[in-house]
């Protein structure tokens, strides 16, 4: 259930980044220390899961957006393409709004495999 609500905010977060994302012919392996990082992006679950009432993400949401991103862009795609693969409903709105409430300056990632990314 845990490995669920982090996918699931991991969904949400990656959504925000989409428009950044090029895609590439490969997916490389996402780095070993993913499941390390992706729990700090579980106070978003609140905000961007579809039908929330929240009005604004969790200072912690943003906060953990930042580490991850920090730390390895590329676990955003492992969680995005696993919560993808469950179906969890995501208010995709508020995902891509993320970047922008949170002010962060989020890189492009190009190394995700575009084949998932459509699937929304």
């Amino acid at each position: 259930m845990a490995r669920l609500v982090l996918a699931i905010c991991a969904m949400a977060i990656w959504a925000f980044l989409v428009p950044a994302a090029i895609a590439s012919d490969s997916s490389p392996t996402p780095p070993s220390g993913c499941d390390d990082v992706i729990p700090d992006m579980a106070d978003c679950l609140p905000y961007v899961t579809d039908g929330s009432n929240e009005t604004s993400p969790s200072k912690g949401c943003c906060t953990g957006i930042a580490h991850v991103v920090a730390k390895s862009p590329l676990c955003l795609c492992e969680a995005l393409k696993e919560a993808s693969q469950l179906n969890i409903a995501v208010n995709m709105t508020r995902a891509l709004g993320l970047s922008n409430l949170c002010k962060l300056n989020v890189p492009p990632i190009s190394s995700c495999n575009g084949t998932w990314l459509m699937s929304f």
